[in-house]
C-alpha cells in the first residue's frame, strides 16, 4: 500500500468510526476502497432557497467531501448538493475558513460545516454569496437556528469558531501524483545499500571486508553479482598465495615469501592475517640478517666499524721430530768415544726437543681452545668470562718459545684484536649492540620499545586500523622525547600520525554518511580538508576527492533541508534550497545520478504546490485574476512534466486542478454578477452570465452533474434577468408615452392637464407582460387619477389594452 492509499485508509477508518452511529451526522463513502470522495447529510435547521427564491429554514442538507492532490497539504474539496442558503456556500465551493489548517482532521471539519449550516458560523464580508451575507446579517437575532450540538462536537470541537476565523479556500493536493511522488518510503530495510561505501572497498581491494557487507545487504541491486564474483574471485587467489607464503616460510625462504605476501596485498589488501604473517616473516628474515653479520641496522649512524671476529681452525695436529743425520766415525777408539759421546748428547737434544715440541704444541693448542670460547662467550653477551677466557689464551701463547711462532704470533694477534674489541670494552662496561650502535640496558630496553611501538603503528597503519595506530604512535613519541632517535624516524611518524588523524575524521565521515548525518559529515570533510591542506606530501588526487567528498555532503544537506521545509509546506524555502542543491550537483557532474532525478522531481512539486498555495491565499483575499494565473501555473507545470513526474495519475490530478480553476473562475464570475444585480445593471449582468455560462460550457467538465446544476441555474437566471431589462424597457417606453396613450384611451382626456405618470409591471400572463399605467389628470382646480392596464406580447412586440372584464 502506497502513501496515498495510507492516508486514504486512515480518514476512512476516522470517518467510520466518529460517524457510524450518528443520527444527526450520515457519511456516505464514494466509489473506491478506500474512497476519495464521501457524501455527507446534516439533518439540522439552516437556511434554504428554492427554485422560485424563496428563502426559509429547511432540516436536511447535504454536501461532498474529497482529497484532492496535495493532501493533507491542502484542504479537502467542499461543494454543497443541496440549497443551503449561506454566506460561505456556493454551488461551486464551501469556503471552510482555516479550520484545516488549525487541525487537519477531517472529523473536525465535518464538525465545522455543521456548525456553519446552523448559522454559528459565517462570513460577514467578503462572502461568497453576498445575498446570503446580507440575509444573514438582516436576521442576526434568528441565528444560530437551533442549537443542537453532536456527540462529537461535545467531545471533540475545541473552542468556538468564529466568523472572522474564515478566509480561505479548499484546493486540493500531492497523493494524487502516485507513489514516486512520496518523500518517504513505503517500507524502510533495516540495512541500507550504500553505493558509494561499496566503490570505496572495492577501490580499495578490501575484498574481505566487502564480501562480509554484501552478506549483510538483502537488497537486490544492479551489479551485486558482479560484485559478489570479483570478491570471491579474489579471496580465492589471495589463498592460494597465503598458502604458497606459508610453504616458502617453512622452508626458511623469508625474502621469497614477502615477494609473494606483496603480490597478495596487491589483490587484497585486507586479507585475514596479512599483516601478522609479514610481520612475523620479517622478523624471521631479521634474525636470519644478525646470525650471518654481526653488524645491524642502525637507528643512528654507527659509531665505527666493529672488527670482524674470526673463527679459529682447530689447533695443528702434532707432527714426527726431524730425522737427525749422524756422520759415520772414521777415526781410531778415542774419535770412536768422543762420537759415541756426540751421539748421547745428540739423542738427548733431540729427546729434549720432542719433549718441548709436543708439550708447546699441546699449549698453543689449549690456548686456541680458550681464544674459541672467548668468541663464544662473546657472541652470547658473556662478556666477562669471554674477557677472562681471551686473557687465559692470551696467557698460554706466552709460554709458547722455539716453535710455531708464526702461529703463536696470529692466535696472539687475534686474542689482542678481540681483547680491545669494542664490543668487548662497551661489554664489559654494561653496553650491548643495538641497530649498529652501544647502548645502556636500559636505553636498550627504551629502544625496543620505541621500535615495537612504531612497528606497530605502521601495522595498524597498514591495516587502516586508525584508532589503534594513534595510539601506538603517540606511545612511541612519548619515548622517543627521553631519547636521541633519528630525526627521519620520528618525521615518519609525525607525518604518518597526521595521516592517522586526517583518516580517523575521514572514517567519521563515512560513518556519518551511512547513518546520514550529513551535517557531522560535511563538519567532517571540512576539517580533515583543513589538515590535509597542512601536509606537504599530501597527493593532489586524494585532495581532489576529500573536496569531492565534501561538496557531495553540501548537496545532501541542501537537498535534506529542502525536503524538511517541503514537509513543513514552506514551499519557497524548499524550493531555494532545492535549486541551491541542483546548482551544486551540476558542478560535481551528478547529470546521470539518480538524486538528481529525484530533485528535478521535488522541484517541480514544489513549484506546483507553491503555485497552489498562492492561489490559495489570493482567494482568501478575494483576488480573483491572482487565484486564476496560479491555478493555471500549477496545471501548466503539472502538463509539462508529466515524463518527468512518471506519475500513474497524472491525467486524473490535472483534472482535479483545472476544477478547482473552473470552481474559482466561476465564483469570481459570480461576485461580479451580484454586484451587477445589486445595482440593477441587468444589460451588464446578462453579459455576465453568458460568460459564467460559456466558461462552463467550453470546459471538459460541462457534462458533469455539478456544473449541469450550476450551467441549469445560469440558465434560469439569464431568462430572469433578460425578463428583468425587457420589463425595463416597456417601463421607460410606457413613461416616455404614457400621455399619447392616455389621450388614446380617453379621448377626452387632454395633454396639457395630464402629470406625474407611474408604471407598475404585475405579472406575466400567458407570455405576455401585463403593466399598470396610472398618471394624474387636472380638471377644474382639482386631480383626478387615471388607470389603465396594458398588455405587452414579446413575440410581437405589440401592446393592447386589457380589461379583466
Amino acid at each position: 500500500m502506497n502513501k496515498t492509499s495510507k492516508q486514504l485508509e486512515a480518514v476512512f477508518q476516522e470517518i467510520t468510526s466518529n460517524f457510524g452511529d450518528n443520527p444527526e451526522i450520515i457519511v456516505t463513502p464514494g466509489e473506491g476502497s478506500p474512497p476519495e470522495e464521501y457524501t455527507i447529510t446534516y439533518h439540522k435547521r439552516g437556511a434554504c432557497k428554492d427554485e422560485n427564491g424563496e428563502i426559509s429554514t429547511c432540516d436536511t442538507h447535504v454536501i461532498t467531501i474529497s482529497l484532492p492532490f496535495g493532501f493533507p497539504h491542502f484542504p479537502p474539496n467542499c461543494l454543497p448538493k443541496s440549497n443551503t442558503f449561506h454566506p460561505d456556500f456556493d454551488s461551486s465551493a464551501i469556503c471552510i475558513g482555516d479550520v484545516w489548517e488549525a487541525d487537519q482532521s477531517i472529523t473536525k471539519l465535518i464538525l465545522h460545516i455543521g456548525r456553519m449550516i446552523a448559522g454559528e458560523i459565517y462570513s460577514e464580508s467578503n462572502a461568497f454569496n453576498e445575498e446570503a451575507a446580507e440575509w444573514y446579517k438582516e436576521n442576526s437575532n434568528r441565528l444560530p437556528f437551533k442549537k443542537q450540538a453532536s456527540r462529537q462536537e461535545t467531545a471533540t470541537t475545541p473552542g468556538t469558531v468564529t466568523a472572522e476565523n474564515i478566509e480561505t479556500i479548499d484546493t486540493l493536493d500531492d497523493e494524487d501524483f502516485g507513489e514516486s511522488f512520496s518523500l518517504e518510503d513505503d517500507s524502510p530495510s533495516d540495512t541500507v545499500f550504500d553505493k558509494k561505501h561499496i566503490d570505496l572497498l572495492v577501490n580499495q581491494k578490501r575484498f574481505h571486508t566487502l564480501s562480509q557487507e554484501l552478506q549483510k545487504i538483502d537488497e537486490l541491486f544492479d551489479g551485486r553479482g558482479d560484485l559478489e564474483k570479483q570478491a570471491q574471485t579474489s579471496l580465492n587467489k589471495a589463498a592460494t598465495i597465503f598458502r604458497e607464503v606459508e610453504t616458502l616460510e617453512q622452508l626458511g625462504k623469508q625474502e621469497e615469501a614477502l615477494k609473494q605476501l606483496h603480490s597478495l596485498e596487491e589483490l587484497v589488501s585486507d586479507y585475514p592475517d596479512l599483516q601478522k604473517a609479514r610481520k612475523r616473516i620479517q622478523q624471521a628474515s631479521d634474525l636470519a640478517d644478525s646470525e650471518g653479520n654481526e653488524t645491524e641496522h642502525d637507528i643512528d649512524a654507527p659509531d665505527s666499524e666493529e672488527a670482524p671476529i674470526v673463527e679459529r681452525p682447530e689447533p695443528f695436529a702434532s707432527k714426527p721430530a726431524p730425522k737427525v743425520l749422524l756422520r759415520k766415525i772414521k777415526s781410531a777408539p778415542r774419535k770412536g768415544i768422543l762420537f759415541t759421546l756426540g751421539g748421547v748428547i745428540l739423542v738427548l737434544t733431540a729427546a729434549a726437543f720432542v719433549f718441548f715440541y709436543f708439550s708447546f704444541s699441546s699449549t698453543l693448542e689449549e690456548a686456541e681452545k680458550h681464544y674459541a670460547e672467548c668468541q663464544n662467550l662473546l657472541n652470547s653477551g658473556d662478556f666477562k668470562g669471554a674477557n677472562q677466557e681471551c686473557k687465559t689464551a692470551l696467557e698460554l701463547t706466552a709460554k709458547v718459545v722455539l716453535i710455531k711462532q708464526s702461529k703463536k704470533e696470529q692466535l696472539t694477534g687475534d686474542i689482542r684484536t678481540l681483547l680491545s674489541s669494542k664490543k668487548l670494552r662497551q661489554g664489559l662496561a654494561g653496553k650491548t649492540l643495538l641497530n649498529g650502535k652501544y647502548v645502556s640496558q636500559a636505553s636498550k630496553e627504551s629502544i625496543l620499545k620505541f621500535m615495537e611501538a612504531k612497528e606497530e603503528g605502521d601495522a595498524f597503519f597498514e591495516e587502516e586500523r586508525w584508532e589503534n595506530a594513534a595510539l601506538s604512535y603517540e606511545k612511541a613519541l612519548i619515548l622517543a622525547a627521553k631519547m636521541k632517535i633519528d630525526k627521519k624516524l620520528l618525521e615518519d611518524i609525525l607525518e604518518k600520525q597526521s595521516l592517522v588523524h586526517l583518516n580517523t575524521i575521514r572514517q567519521a565521515a563515512e560513518e556519518s554518511i551511512v547513518q546520514s548525518d550529513w551535517k557531522a559529515a560535511a563538519e567532517h570533510f571540512d576539517e580533515a580538508l583543513e589538515l590535509a591542506k597542512t601536509l606537504p606530501n599530501f597527493p593532489p588526487e586524494d585532495m581532489n576527492q576529500l573536496e569531492l567528498l565534501a561538496q557531495h555532503t553540501k548537496f545532501e544537506i541542501l537537498r535534506n533541508h529542502g525536503q524538511e521545509l517541503f514537509e513543513k509546506n514552506e514551499w519557497e524555502t524548499a524550493l531555494d534550497s532545492y535549486q541551491r542543491a541542483l546548482a551544486l550537483a551540476k558542478k560535481l557532474d551528478m547529470a546521470d545520478s539518480p538524486d538528481i532525478s529525484n530533485l528535478h522531481k521535488n522541484i517541480v512539486r514544489t513549484e506546483i504546490y507553491m503555485a497552489i498555495a498562492k492561489g490559495k491565499e489570493a482567494f482568501a483575499a478575494a483576488q480573483w485574476d491572482t487565484v486564476i494565473v496560479h491555478y493555471k501555473k500549477a496545471i501548466a507545470l503539472l502538463e509539462e512534466n508529466a515524463t518527468l513526474l512518471s506519475a500513474t495519475n497524472i491525467i486524473e490530478s490535472g483534472e482535479k486542478l483545472a476544477r478547482i480553476l473552473l470552481h474559482a473562475t466561476i465564483i469570481r464570475d459570480k461576485q461580479d454578477l451580484a454586484k451587477y444585480l445589486k445595482s440593477e445593471d441587468f444589460n451588464q449582468a446578462i453579459k455576465q452570465l453568458q460568460i459564467i455560462k460559456q466558461t462552463i460550457t467550453s470546459s471538459q467538465f460541462a457534462d458533469q452533474p455539478e456544473f449541469q446544476t450550476i450551467l441549469k441555474e445560469i440558465s434560469s437566471q439569464i431568462t430572469e434577468t433578460e425578463q428583468k431589462v425587457l420589463i425595463l424597457e416597456q417601463t421607460a417606453y410606457l413613461t416616455d408615452n404614457y400621455e399619447k396613450l392616455f389621450v388614446k384611451h380617453y379621448p377626452a382626456a387632454s395633454r396639457s392637464i395630464l402629470s406625474a405618470p407611474r408604471i407598475e409591471y404585475i405579472r406575466d400572463m400567458d407570455n405576455k407582460l401585463l403593466f399598470r399605467m396610472q398618471c394624474t389628470e387636472t380638471t377644474g382646480g382639482r386631480p383626478l387619477r387615471l388607470q389603465m392596464d396594458y398588455l405587452y406580447s414579446p413575440t410581437s412586440d405589440s401592446w393592447q389594452f386589457y380589461s379583466e372584464e
